[in-house]
C-alpha cells in the first residue's frame, strides 16, 4: 500500500559542468512542513537506466520516509556524455545531489537504495563522504563486487571493436531507442575499478540489506555472498542477504517482491524487531518450496 506523498521536480546545477542540470524527483511525505532537519533516502539507477525504472519509482512512494532519486549525467532527463566506465563522474554527480539537499534543503541522507551501478557508486560514496557514518541504511540490489568479471562479455563487444573500434550497446531507456558506445579502455577501466575498500572503509553500523536474483546473468549471483562475507565482519547483524528465486539482473516480474522485502527490512531494523543471526531475510519463516 502506497504511502500518500507530494513529487516535486528539481533540476540541480551540477558545479563542475554549468552545461549540467541534474534532474531529480523528491518524494515528501509531509510537503507542508520544512525539510531542514528532515531524513531521505537516494535511490540510485544503474547503467543506461534512469530514475523511474524498475521498482524505483514505486518505492519511492511506498518508503516511510522522503526520498530523491535522479538521471546520473548521460542518461535519460540529465544532459552530458555518458561513458560505461566514468565512475569517477556518477560519484560526482551524486556529491552534487547530497550537497543540494543537505546544504539548501537541510536534509540529513539516512537512507541509500542503489541497483547495479547505483550501488557501487552508493558504496564508495559513503565510504568516502563526511556524510557516510551517518546513513542509517543501505540497500544493494544486483550489485556487482568482482568487477574484473565484466570480461565475461569479451565475447560480446571484441568483434564490434575489432572491426569498427567501438562497441554499440542498443537499450531502451524510458520508451527511447537508446546507444551507448563502448571503446577498447572503457571496459579495462571497468574491469579494474577497486571494490576492496569495503572490507575496512564501510561504516560499522550501517544496516545493509543485499537483494540479489538467482538467475541473474549479468551479475553473478555469487556476487551476492561476497558482499555478505565483506560486510559481516562489521558489527554483529548489520547485513541481512535475500537472494530471489527466479529473478534476472533487473528483477522482472519481481519488483512488488524486491519492494516489499526493502520496505519490510526497514520497518523491522526500525523497530528491532529483525532477526537475523544467520544474515538471511526471512529465517524461520516457511517459504516456497
Amino acid at each position: 500500500m502506497s504511502v500518500s506523498k507530494k513529487m516535486s521536480r528539481y533540476y540541480i546545477q551540477h558545479p563542475d559542468d554549468p552545461q549540467i542540470k541534474i534532474a531529480g524527483d523528491l518524494e515528501q511525505l509531509e510537503p507542508e512542513l520544512p525539510t531542514h532537519g528532515r531524513k531521505v533516502a537516494l535511490i540510485l539507477h544503474g547503467v543506461m537506466g534512469h530514475k523511474n525504472y524498475l521498482f524505483q519509482k514505486r518505492l519511492a512512494k511506498l518508503l516511510p520516509m522522503d526520498s530523491f532519486r535522479f538521471d546520473f549525467r548521460g542518461n535519460h532527463e540529465t544532459p552530458g556524455p555518458w561513458n560505461m566506465s566514468a565512475f569517477e563522474n556518477d560519484l560526482a554527480d551524486l556529491r552534487a545531489v547530497v550537497a543540494y539537499l543537505t546544504k539548501e534543503l537541510g536534509y540529513a541522507i539516512d537512507m541509500v537504495v542503489g541497483h547495479s551501478r547505483g550501488s557501487i557508486i552508493g558504496f564508495k560514496w559513503i565510504c568516502t563522504a563526511p556524510e557516510g557514518p551517518n546513513v542509517s541504511y543501505f540497500v544493494n540490489c544486483s550489485g556487482r563486487f568482482r568487477m574484473e568479471r565484466i570480461r565475461d562479455r569479451h565475447a560480446v563487444h571484441q568483434p564490434a571493436i575489432d572491426k569498427q573500434g567501438f562497441y554499440e550497446w542498443k537499450v531502451r531507456v524510458a520508451g527511447e531507442e537508446k546507444v551507448g558506445k563502448i571503446y577498447p579502455g572503457d571496459v579495462e577501466r571497468f574491469a579494474t575499478w577497486d571494490t576492496s575498500y569495503l572490507w575496512d572503509s564501510f561504516p560499522q553500523r550501517t544496516h545493509v540489506l543485499t537483494v540479489h536474483g538467482l538467475a541473474d546473468d549479468t551479475v553473478p549471483p555469487y556476487d551476492a555472498i561476497i558482499y555478505a562475507r565483506v560486510l559481516s565482519t562489521r558489527h554483529p547483524g548489520t547485513h541481512t542477504l535475500h537472494m530471489v528465486e527466479d529473478a534476472n539482473h533487473n528483477f522482472v516480474g519481481k519488483h512488488d517482491e524486491v519492494n516489499s522485502t526493502i520496505v519490510e527490512w526497514l520497518g523491522k531494523v526500525r523497530d528491532g524487531s529483525l532477526i537475523c543471526s544467520t544474515g538471511i531475510w526471512n529465517m524461520g519463516v516457511k517459504g516456497r518450496l
